[in-house]
């Protein structure tokens, strides 16, 4: 029989740690403290709250289970609707930073990470309205807006932590408005960004020239149906969720920037497959299906073809109405994460020798319904 960890929004509040953060221009905020000895790794997921957005901070476990630690404001607000996108909370590729959007002040706030705590190091414009992502890659920040000044746009990250914005920079989507984006992320080698649009059908790749600037978009037509959320694999096949198809696509970028599909769509027999995230060894592809409540997982080949590692594609069930959306896998590669957005919870799973999934006996529960991204290490 699983057993819970009751973290309901009220005894959220009671059992984190309130922590007092210093405004960006009035220096350092106060961390939070782990237990070195136990604490193997930890998770962030974004409260997403309109009056206030919060990091939730849990330790992670030799054994995969989670412990709240610390909610820290992020010095802006949450739009408390679903975002409808992958990658609102991040960490940088060497894990030194935490950066989680403000979809209802239109901001950016950064974190550094350390053992000894979290610290807000800086709040900046996104530069658009309606933030819902961002990635990062070797100190170049870029964010994907969505409201009415939707778009993309970089920024460069200092060594104190704080975001100046790269000019010229700012590029926008296939179409002035209305086009549904879900998520954008860097390649892995830095030379591309990709974009998903959800509405319109589009897969943008946008080729960042050697001072960070964006070239013009490359625009494709996605192979599925509402192509949703996507990660790469080591090599640079990205895996795209098509969420009204029910299954994944793999693409990779071609000798003149432009995704060109591999393999799909290849249906995984669920409903709402939206969010998709790949270990850092790259042999498998995780997808979370919203609509059914469980994941899924695809083998990935060398040359970016995709096959089931089941017959129906299901390997684990996340929980009834649980509705999955953010996963994220550890910096060791050994547990997954995927957080319930109706039923505010975190679900833990220990990942096989074959890539399949285990589930964790234990899991978080009764996080505010308003919850948003996730990110591991």
């Amino acid at each position: 029989m699983q057993r819970f960890i009751s973290l309901g929004v009220l005894s959220v509040l009671s059992l984190i740690p309130a922590i007092g953060l210093a405004a960006p221009n009035e220096g350092p905020g106060v961390g939070f403290s782990f237990n070195p000895t136990h604490r193997i790794g930890w998770v962030f997921t974004e409260t997403n709250d309109s009056a206030g957005n919060n990091v939730l901070v849990f330790e992670r476990a030799a054994d995969g289970s989670l412990t709240a630690r610390a909610s820290v404001s992020t010095n802006g607000d949450g739009s408390a609707t679903s975002l409808g996108s992958e990658g609102s909370v991040v960490l940088s590729g060497d894990g030194q930073w935490l950066f989680a959007v403000n979809a209802g002040t239109n901001t950016l706030s950064v974190f550094r990470v350390t053992d000894s705590g979290l610290t807000l190091t800086d709040v900046v414009a996104s530069g658009g309205d309606v933030p819902i992502g961002v990635t990062e890659h070797d100190g170049l920040v870029y964010v994907l807006n969505s409201g009415e000044k939707q778009g993309i746009g970089g920024f460069v990250l200092g060594r104190a932590g704080r975001l100046v914005a790269l000019p010229h920079s700012t590029r926008p989507l296939s179409a002035a408005a209305s086009v549904g984006p879900a998520q954008i992320k860097f390649s892995p080698d830095g030379r591309a960004l990709i974009v998903t649009e959800k509405t319109t059908n589009k897969v943008d790749s946008f080729p960042v020239r050697f001072d960070g600037t964006p070239g013009s978009a490359n625009v494709v037509d996605a192979v599925g149906v509402t192509p949703f959320g996507f990660d790469f694999d080591p090599l640079g096949t990205f895996v795209v969720s098509d969420a009204a198809s029910g299954g994944a696509t793999s693409y990779r970028i071609d000798r003149h920037d432009v995704p060109a599909a591999i393999t799909g769509p290849l249906l995984d027999g669920q409903t709402a497959a939206c969010w998709v995230t790949i270990p850092h060894e790259g042999r498998v592809a995780y997808v979370a299906n919203a609509g059914s409540d469980d994941l899924s997982v695809y083998g990935i080949g060398r040359s970016g073809t995709l096959t089931l590692l089941t017959g129906d594609g299901t390997t684990v069930s996340t929980g009834a109405k649980s509705h999955p959306t953010d996963m994220a896998v550890s910096a060791d590669d050994r547990f997954l994460y995927a957080l319930g957005t109706t039923d505010g919870s975190i679900s833990g799973f220990r990942v096989t020798s074959s890539g399949a999934l285990a589930p964790l006996t234990t899991r978080v529960d009764g996080l505010p319904a308003t919850v948003a991204g996730l990110a591991a290490k």
